[in-house]
């Protein structure tokens, strides 16, 4: 097999364990200790969704103290769920799709610069713990991606 198939190959197949991850944490979210520990940011999230509910606005009507674009994100996202559980697949493929465009503007960044290995550095960006466990879960890859969007 061809290096660029190699390359391919684990490219998804970081792509499926990042999916596996998610509907893991949707899954056992609430009922597995290790899930709640690196997914302990959501309990926030729903607290203020919560409020939400009720009519009330975040930073207008009770203090968050998250960004402001974290706040706008997560109260946007939070119009394309029916349930808190539910939020966790809307945010979690949402960060997903952020976390695949980071990686597809590091590939064109490591291209343009020529560099020849773009594509070995790309796979291993995808499995990275960080990329694989949390970012689902976590706003820091938003502003990570309009950073290295800039360096583009």
């Amino acid at each position: 097999m061809g290096s660029k198939k190699v390359i391919l190959v684990l490219i998804t197949i970081a792509i499926l364990l990042k999916i596996g991850v998610i509907l893991f944490t949707y899954q056992h979210f609430g009922r597995n200790v290790y899930v709640g520990h690196y997914a302990r940011d959501l309990d926030c999230w729903f607290d203020m969704f919560s409020k939400i509910e009720k009519g009330m606005l975040p930073l207008v009507d009770f203090p968050k103290e998250y960004p402001g674009g974290a706040i706008l994100l997560n109260w946007g996202l939070s119009f394309f769920y029916s349930s808190p559980h539910q939020f966790i697949l809307v945010y979690g493929f949402f960060m997903f799709l952020i976390d695949m465009a980071v990686a597809v503007v590091l590939w064109k960044i490591l291209r343009l610069e020529k560099r020849g290995n773009a594509d070995i550095v790309l796979a291993l960006y995808l499995f990275l713990p960080t990329i694989l466990i949390l970012n689902h879960v976590r706003f820091d890859i938003v502003p990570a991606f309009f950073a290295i969007l800039a360096y583009y």
